[in-house]
């Protein structure tokens, strides 16, 4: 977390954010559930008819992106709290 806020500018760390919600919101919409872990694969995969691996895939790609906004949202607040501290 403290590299992403030592290396991206706030917008950066915002547009990121924002883009991560996106595809956050595509996988709860596909699956129809709120987080990877209330998801039975076996199930998932034959109700969309797709492959058990691709379904793994996913799971997997979500559960990723789920640590990845806590660690880009806690950057961009860790940014933005300096900007404000140096402003005042």
């Amino acid at each position: 977390m403290s590299e992403l806020a030592n290396t991206h500018s706030l917008e950066d760390l915002r547009g990121n954010v924002l883009d991560i919600r996106d595809q956050l919101t595509t996988f709860r919409d596909r699956y129809d559930a709120d987080t990877p872990a209330s998801i039975d694969v076996v199930e998932a995969a034959n109700r969309l008819d797709i492959d058990l691996e691709e379904a793994w895939d996913d799971l997997s790609t979500w559960a990723s992106l789920v640590e990845e906004l806590r660690l880009h949202d806690r950057a961009r607040r860790r940014l933005s709290d300096r900007a404000e501290a140096s402003a005042d």
